[in-house]
């Protein structure tokens, strides 16, 4: 599985949230979106369209104030 990663560093919602859609309309079968963020209400609004939309998906608390969110297709 290709890994496609997403950095969102400094960017703040609405933007992370954009970008992710994007990125998931990109998506093939093969891909997996590794997603890094620093800003916290971009990783609930990201969760919460992924739920919206049944993507599978992890997030890791890499250090505090850094997640980084595995997205499977």
């Amino acid at each position: 599985m290709t890994e496609i990663r997403l950095d969102l560093l400094g960017e703040v919602c609405p933007i992370p949230l954009l970008k992710v859609k994007k990125k998931l309309n990109e998506l093939t079968s093969e891909q997996k979106l590794i997603i890094i963020t620093d800003h916290t209400q971009a990783v609930r609004n990201i969760m919460n369209l992924l739920e919206k939309k049944n993507y599978d998906f992890e997030v890791e608390d890499v250090e505090v104030g850094l997640w980084e969110i595995e997205v499977y297709n």
